[in-house]
C-alpha cells in the first residue's frame, strides 16, 4: 500500500504451513483498517498456494489481538489504497474490511487455526472465533466489549459463536460482556485444545503438521461440509452489522464509550 507503513503482520512458510503473525505489541496487535484488509490478503494468498496445507493466526504472548485500533484515523489517503477491495461507500470504511478478513478465512481451502495467547478481545476475538480451530493457552481469554463503546459485535462474531455455543452462551457472552477464560472455552466447546501458557503457537504447529498428510481437496471438502452445516447466514450476518455498526458509530453513546475508554473510566450512559 503505497505511501503508508507496512500494517503489522508477519508472513512465514514453512514446511506447508503458513504463520500469519500480528505484531504491533505497542498496541497489544490491534487490528486497523490495513492490517484487516492485510490478514484477508494474506489468508487467500496462502490458501491459493498449492504447498500449504494449514494457515496458522496468531499473535504475541501478551495478546492475541486486543480488537480494533479505535485511535487509528482513516484518512482518504487510506481509503484511496484500499479502494482496489472495492468497499461499500454506504458503511463504515472498517466494516467492509472487517467482512473481507473473516470471509477470506471461512473460505480458504485450508484449515485456519488461532493460536491464542493472553486476550483475545472485540474484532480479535471475531477473528479467533471465525478460525477452523482454536488452541488457546491457559493464560489466554475472551472478551466482546463491543457494547462499553456502544456497538454490536461484529465480524460474524454472534454468527460463529451461536454455532459453537447455542443461544444462552452466546447472549450471556455478547450481553454480560465478561471475560471467557480459555479453560472455560474449552469445557464449552469453543476452543478445540487447551495448551500450557505459552505454547498454543507450538501446539498449533503440532496441529497443522497433522495436516500434511491429507490431500487439499479432502480439507476443502471437509471444512466447506461443517461450514455449511454450522455458518448459515454468516455473509447476510455480515452485511447487517455492516449497516448497523455504520448507525451506532455516529451516535452520542459510542464518542462517549470511546471517551471514556481513552480516558480510562467508566462510561457515562443515560
Amino acid at each position: 500500500m503505497p505511501g503508508h507503513p507496512i500494517p503489522t503482520l508477519e508472513v512465514t512458510i514453512d514446511d506447508r504451513v503458513a504463520t500469519l503473525r500480528l505484531a504491533n505489541p505497542q498496541k497489544r496487535n490491534a487490528i486497523d483498517i490495513l492490517t484487516a484488509y492485510a490478514i484477508g490478503d494474506a489468508v487467500t494468498e496462502a490458501a491459493q498456494n498449492p504447498e500449504v496445507r494449514a494457515i496458522i493466526i496468531t499473535g504475541d504472548a501478551k495478546a492475541f489481538s486486543a480488537g480494533a485500533d479505535l485511535a487509528f484515523e482513516i484518512t482518504d489517503d487510506i481509503l484511496d489504497s484500499v479502494a482496489h477491495h472495492d468497499p461499500d461507500p454506504d458503511v463504515y470504511p472498517m466494516m467492509p474490511a472487517v467482512e473481507h478478513m473473516i470471509l477470506s478465512v471461512v473460505r480458504a481451502e485450508v484449515p485456519v487455526i488461532a493460536a491464542v495467547e493472553g486476550a483475545a478481545a472485540g474484532i480479535g476475538a471475531s477473528l479467533a472465533f471465525a478460525s477452523d480451530l482454536i488452541i488457546a493457552s491457559e493464560s489466554a481469554f475472551f472478551l466482546l466489549p463491543f457494547g462499553r463503546i456502544g456497538l454490536i459485535p461484529d465480524g460474524g462474531a454472534i454468527n460463529t459463536l451461536a454455532a459453537a455455543l447455542g443461544r444462552q452462551a452466546t447472549m450471556a457472552l455478547a450481553l454480560c460482556q465478561d471475560r471467557l477464560p480459555a479453560a472455560r472455552a474449552a469445557e464449552v466447546g469453543l476452543v478445540a485444545e487447551l495448551a500450557p501458557a505459552g505454547e498454543a503457537y507450538e501446539e498449533a504447529q503440532q496441529v497443522a503438521a497433522g495436516f500434511r498428510s491429507s490431500p487439499r481437496g479432502a480439507l476443502a471438502a471437509t471444512k466447506a461440509a461443517v461450514n455449511r452445516a454450522t455458518l448459515v447466514g454468516l455473509e447476510d450476518a455480515l452485511a447487517q452489522e455492516a449497516t448497523m455498526q455504520t448507525e451506532l458509530l455516529a451516535t452520542p453513546e459510542h464518542a462517549e464509550g470511546v471517551r471514556a475508554f481513552t480516558e480510562k473510566r467508566a462510561p457515562n450512559f443515560d
